[in-house]
């Protein structure tokens, strides 16, 4: 599952060492990797004021995977999944030992938090509010850090990504470029321009192009794997299958 995208920027200032997390959240990031050997980056929760409920009441857990092969080990062991809605061993061990720290913190008794909505927990400022968290509704949701950044670093560079492109192969027979979050899509005018890329190198180039521009932008090295970042098609292709629609090419 993807990061919520408030919580984007405070869960990389954890990650850069930019902010410390909450000391139960640090506590529940450690057990997750001594007990399981996961490589867990946080844990916190979105907080927002659900109607019917006390302000600040929480029945998620989020648990943020450093790397997408975390994030599909978890998968594999059954978190975020539920089986007619009982969780996994390691989800239950993971919820029970939670639960067990929030009664060591003194919770829901007393926990600050900051009083905006859609604050990360693990940012504290200053004490206000108490917290209710609802220990038989309580569930756990596993992000992954690195599709979340992956994501992000291409969508704040689609522009120059696009530019690129068309201006280093302006002669290419390129129809338009798309940036989404997963990867590049490259379309040419007609199946027979695509058929002439491929073979005289022109879409090599552009994969090397794309490859290098993106790693280099990379922090953490996520890209250094990355496999099928541009893939191609032509305009041609959209229009017989999708009568030229592109909205349904991509849904």
């Amino acid at each position: 599952m993807i990061i919520d995208v408030g919580l984007y920027a405070p869960v990389k200032r954890i990650k850069d060492g930019l902010q410390a997390q909450r000391p139960i959240f640090a506590e529940m990031t450690s057990f997750l990797k001594d007990t399981f050997g996961y490589d867990i980056l946080c844990c916190g929760y979105l907080h927002e004021r659900i109607e019917g409920e006390r302000p600040y009441f929480v029945n998620r857990l989020d648990i943020y995977a450093n790397d997408n092969e975390t994030y599909g080990l978890m998968m594999e062991n059954g978190f975020n999944v539920r089986y007619n809605g009982q969780s996994s061993t390691q989800e239950t061990e993971a919820l029970h030992h939670f639960l067990r720290l929030a009664a060591e913190h003194r919770v829901p008794h007393s926990f600050p938090l900051l009083r905006h909505p859609r604050k990360y927990a693990s940012l504290l400022l200053k004490d206000t509010d108490k917290l209710y968290i609802d220990t038989k509704q309580l569930f756990p949701i596993c992000h992954s850090f690195e599709d979340a950044y992956k994501g992000n670093l291409l969508n704040r560079n689609a522009d120059e990504l696009k530019a690129l492109i068309v201006g280093r192969f302006p002669d290419r027979w390129i129809y338009r470029v798309y940036v989404s979050s997963e990867r590049i899509y490259v379309f040419y005018d007609t199946i027979r321009h695509e058929d002439e890329n491929d073979a005289n190198g022109t879409t090599e180039e552009i994969k090397n192009l794309c490859h290098a521009y993106i790693r280099s932008l990379d922090e953490y090295g996520y890209f250094n794997q990355t496999a099928n970042l541009v893939q191609t098609d032509s305009d041609e292709i959209v229009k017989q299958r999708y009568g030229g629609n592109y909205y349904y090419y991509f849904k």
